[in-house]
């Protein structure tokens, strides 16, 4: 679609609707620059954030009645 063709269809539209079609472009433009800004996770990026007990593994105290 070329831009005068564009341009004409607008130009066909009330004042009204030419305004609602502006405001709807700016949505467009707001929505894209949100999905621009998201960046991919990298394997690796929180290494160090989270750290675990050495013994995380082992049953807890509160089991002991359920273990034989």
């Amino acid at each position: 679609m070329s831009y005068q063709s564009i341009e004409q269809k607008f130009l066909q539209l009330p004042e009204n609707l030419q305004q609602e079609a502006v405001d709807f472009l700016d949505f467009l433009v707001v929505k894209y620059q949100k999905q621009a800004k998201t960046k991919e996770c990298k394997a690796g990026f929180a290494k160090g954030a989270i750290i675990m007990a050495d013994d995380f593994d082992e049953p807890l105290d509160i089991f002991q009645d359920y273990t034989a």
